[in-house]
């Protein structure tokens, strides 16, 4: 298997290099037609907030081998305590449990990803889905650390509402990318203002100026900007109406 994929050498279109992958530079197009188009893209705040998570863990474990090196016990605590306020118990994680649990994951991250820069094949932002997820388990635990902390803990509802505050967010980045994931209707203007990179070259001038709206029967029309033609179109639907 191994020598079956380093002998895939030639260049492709959509291919993309492991240092492009963490930070969502690139897609792959897999269809397009009739004015529409599935191209492969991440949910970019799940995905750079995941990679924040590691660089914020790299950075984190740097310092505390300078507090060990100085004589500091951060590691020697392995106590849990709880916390009661407002009816919740809530675990207060050891910096020993933190650095093991996102310690793990950030391995895991590092395995599925690293061996790729060995690789001179072919390679697809596809590559990178087992490494993602490892770095969305690094954020969760990262989150769930940071939300032990006094400040969240002397106020128990923080955490959820900025937990709600990240999930719409989410949701919201999801639903403005949609049709590049499941090939819908879309304008070319929606198109240019979802581009966050230039290396995001799904193609906007196949999309529609104005997304059609149905009416009956499975026919369509456009509908413009235009002020009169909008008066058109809703005296039509007016007639259609009993």
């Amino acid at each position: 298997m191994w020598r079956t994929n380093a002998g895939l050498v030639e260049s492709h279109a959509w291919d993309s290099r492991p240092l492009d992958w963490p930070w969502l530079r690139r897609g792959i197009n897999f269809w397009g037609k009739d004015h529409r188009q599935v191209y492969l893209i991440g949910n970019p705040i799940v995905w750079w907030t995941s990679t924040l998570a590691l660089v914020i863990y790299a950075a984190v474990k740097a310092f505390s081998i300078l507090r060990w090196q100085r004589g500091y016990k951060d590691y020697s605590n392995r106590t849990f305590s709880l916390t009661h306020s407002l009816g919740l118990y809530l675990c207060v994680a050891t910096w020993r449990h933190y650095d093991w649990n996102v310690g793990v994951a950030v391995l895991g991250w590092g395995l599925h990803y690293l061996p790729f820069f060995l690789m001179k094949r072919q390679l697809f932002l596809h590559h990178y889905f087992p490494a993602l997820y490892f770095a969305v388990i690094a954020l969760c635990q990262e989150w769930d650390f940071l939300t032990t902390r006094s400040r969240f803990t002397s106020s128990p509802r923080r955490a959820p509402q900025l937990t709600l505050i990240f999930i719409v967010v989410v949701v919201a980045v999801f639903v403005s990318l949609s049709p590049l994931a499941y090939g819908g209707k879309w304008t070319k203007s929606s198109c240019e203002k979802a581009r966050f990179f230039k290396t995001w070259d799904f193609d906007c001038p196949t999309f529609y100026d104005d997304v059609p709206i149905p009416l009956c029967f499975g026919h369509f029309t456009d509908i413009s900007t235009n002020h009169t033609t909008r008066n058109l179109f809703q005296q039509s639907v007016l007639q259609l109406q009993p």
